[in-house]
């Protein structure tokens, strides 16, 4: 294609990206120019969604399908067309296309000159063909219209937002079938074993090369508003790549987490200030996102994570801010391969290669320089920091101070109708429900307006519950009617219970009446709404801080959420909830899974430590363990253990002194052999206490026709060689 032509063709297709060229696998150098046809790519089917690519977690293609494998009868018809790379046309034959019309590209050219047949040469025709469907799929994405051109068919209509494309290979696939594809690719890299964030990654990668310029500077602008004026927004505004991913992240984790977007863009601002420190003031992230530049990298976020003069207590560096050093670790990784994305719709060969070899070492070095590091350093810190539960006596107290706020703030908020007193009084409820539920704070904080209008009141005794509720006791049965239930979001998408009691229903009830009346934004989906906000909440941290500050609490610093957590979990050893289906209802209530349970909230306390496992450890030294076979700590008692040898002198002489009969039921060589008993084995300390009194016993034979009773009896036992069962007696009558 000419010079003219080519230009022609760019100037026609102004929103159409440039050709994505990587030549790396294949072999090229990327001096030719290629540009995409658009004569053949009619638009089959308008699409009716303005606002673009937006939602949650993926992109919002619903108005695209994929076409099914289409048959005639039971025959199928192999009708699907592939995307030529060169000129954009699509072909049921593509291999021939480009061999009759591009032969002369050196992509081409160096793919023929391979063996034919041979396995090096299927792989490079797939790349390629690959390389021009993924560039047509986001032309199709990009414009919102036609079919995505998949790697398999489905067998019925599916909509495009099911399928992402492989990082590897950039063919489309079903997104819950990506991981499978990923196991057995071909162009995957051979030392990447990380392959948990790999639809993370496919969605980076499809993000990254989408909107190139309207919603990219929709998103920035609403990202950048909330941040603090100063060196770090400068250095974020002045770098592209990060732009881009903020854009992309935002995309996929939802406006609801914008927070957690800007935080993580201002994270990777530090660093790239830190970075400018060692290098020039103009430098950018894709100068720094190369082989060459890994290791300057690595020693600017040891500058502003860590202190090189403190070590730990196994000789490595110890951070001030280990946490900050592990968020970079993954963010930079997520940063590499938006970069990756763009070198690969630029066609910049070298720079593409440049990233993937940078995330190659960052893959293999990372966590030897930097995670290991700050991992032992938040080790070392969980460990020397003392688990501390709040106290019972806080927690009534508070939980007192709460229901006296609800009443006064009630009655005030009936008197005068404003938005403060109706703020106070939505602090206190909040407080009151999630300490009563023992939730996380951003859990209760978003619960919805409608999940609360549409709970359940009265509908719990109908007909599907009534077998349930007839096996409850009669103190259950008036707590279903004292206590009212919401179900609401929780972490991973769970759905968590709420429990409400009366003091907080009608709060909650008041607080509903009142909405209008002060402000609260229609639009505001929140039960808990930041009043003159269409779209905020109140903060359960800044409520409990704000009301803990205000009673006279003997440790206020330990009423936070998570330990009102820990402290359920704890105490509740104490219960005796025997079953594990009963552990696993408390699990659930608290939103998370039993293992999770065990292994981070439930603390051991160091009472039931001294009490209950001592007196295991006592029978373990004691060697009578087996004494409490099938029986709990509890039914172990010190009584039957045997005591230290100091203790059970004093024990002896004191009880010996005072009784005759000890002294007759004892022998004298107990006395004399103390040491002697340690080493004998427990057979022979079960032989020692023998009374001298005890009555002489005849051993006589069993009998014949005993015998044959119990053969007769047991015929079917002696049969199958297993012992009788007490669930299973047989009358012998014997």
């Amino acid at each position: 294609m000419s010079e003219e032509k080519q230009a022609v063709w760019a100037k026609g297709l102004p929103g159409v990206p440039k050709a994505m060229f990587w030549p790396g696998i294949l072999g090229g150098t990327g001096d030719s120019v290629y540009v995409h046809s658009d004569e053949s790519l009619k638009p089959e089917k308008e699409t009716c969604n303005p606002k673009g690519l937006l939602g949650r977690h993926r992109v919002d293609i619903r108005d695209h399908k994929v076409a099914p494998v289409v048959k005639h009868g039971t025959k199928r018809v192999y009708d699907k067309r592939h995307a030529c790379f060169f000129c954009g046309d699509t072909f049921s034959k593509i291999s021939s296309h480009l061999q009759m019309k591009h032969s002369g590209e050196k992509l081409v050219a160096e793919i023929l000159a391979k063996k034919k047949g041979g396995k090096d040469r299927k792989l490079l025709w797939k790349k390629l063909r690959n390389m021009g469907d993924f560039h047509y799929n986001i032309k199709r994405i990009t414009e919102k219209k036609g079919h995505l051109i998949v790697e398999r068919r489905p067998t019925t209509e599916k909509d495009s937002n099911e399928f992402l494309p492989c990082p590897h290979c950039l063919g489309f696939f079903v997104r819950s079938e990506l991981w499978r594809h990923a196991k057995e690719c071909p162009f995957r890299c051979q030392n990447n074993e990380e392959e948990k964030p790999l639809v993370y990654s496919a969605q980076i990668l499809l993000y990254s090369n989408l909107h190139e310029n309207s919603d990219l500077q929709e998103n920035i602008q609403e990202i950048l508003t909330g941040m603090k004026s100063d060196g770090v927004l400068k250095a974020i505004q002045s770098d592209n790549s990060l732009m881009s991913f903020g854009s992309a992240m935002l995309k996929r984790v939802g406006r609801g987490r914008l927070p957690n977007v800007r935080q993580k863009l201002r994270q990777l601002g530090r660093l790239l200030v830190s970075l400018r420190c060692l290098s020039t003031e103009a430098a950018v992230f894709t100068d720094f996102i190369k082989p060459k530049e890994f290791d300057r990298v690595v020693d600017a976020v040891k500058k502003i994570s860590s202190n090189p003069s403190e070590i730990t207590e196994k000789g490595c560096q110890k951070y001030s801010l280990p946490s900050l050093a592990l968020k970079l670790g993954h963010s930079l990784k997520r940063l590499a391969e938006v970069i990756r994305g763009r070198a690969i719709r630029d066609g910049d060969d070298e720079r593409r290669k440049d990233v993937e070899n940078f995330i190659l070492l960052h893959d293999t070095e990372w966590a030897d320089k930097i995670s290991s590091h700050a991992r032992q350093t938040i080790a070392e810190r969980k460990y020397n920091e003392p688990d501390i539960l709040p106290l019972t006596c806080d927690i009534v107290k508070l939980k007192d101070f709460l229901l006296h706020e609800i009443v006064r703030l009630s009655e005030l908020l009936f008197k005068d109708i404003n938005a403060v007193n109706w703020r106070n009084l939505a602090m206190v409820v909040l407080c009151r429900i999630t300490i009563f539920n023992k939730r996380r704070g951003g859990e209760t904080s978003q619960m919805k307006l409608s999940a609360y209008v549409n709970r359940k009141t009265g509908e719990w005794k109908d007909a599907e519950n009534l077998e349930i509720i007839s096996t409850l006791s009669p103190i259950e049965k008036k707590l279903m009617d004292r206590l009212q239930l919401v179900e609401i979001v929780g972490k991973k998408n769970r759905k968590v219970p709420v429990l409400l009691t009366k003091d907080m229903w009608n709060a909650l009830d008041l607080l509903n009446s009142k909405r209008n009346a002060i402000g609260v934004p229609l639009q505001n989906p929140f039960l808990f709404a930041a009043p003159s906000s269409k779209s905020g909440h109140l903060k359960c941290w800044d409520s409990l801080k704000w009301i803990t500050n205000r009673v006279d609490l003997k440790n206020p610093e330990l009423i936070t959420t998570t330990n009102m957590r820990k402290y359920i979990a704890t105490v509740s050893q104490i219960v005796d909830l025997d079953s594990k289906n009963e552990l696993e209802w408390l699990a659930n209530h608290m939103g998370h899974t039993l293992s999770v349970h065990r292994k981070y909230y439930r603390l051991q306390e160091q009472t039931l430590e001294l009490a209950k496992v001592s007196k295991l450890l006592i029978a373990a030294d004691c060697g009578m363990v087996h004494r409490y076979a099938g029986k709990t700590l509890d039914d172990i008692t010190l009584e039957e253990i045997q005591l230290d040898k100091s203790e059970e002198e004093d024990c002896d002489e004191q009880d010996c002194s005072s009784s005759e009969e000890c002294q007759e039921r004892t022998p004298p060589k107990i006395k004399d052999s103390k040491q002697k008993q340690k080493e004998q084995k427990q057979s022979e300390k079960d032989t020692e206490y023998v009374c001298s009194n005890a009555k002489k016993c005849t051993r006589r034979p069993w009998k014949e026709e005993d015998k044959q009773a119990l053969r007769t009896s047991f015929h079917q036992h002696f049969t199958l060689c297993c012992p009788p069962r007490k669930r299973f007696p047989h009358r012998t009558g014997v």
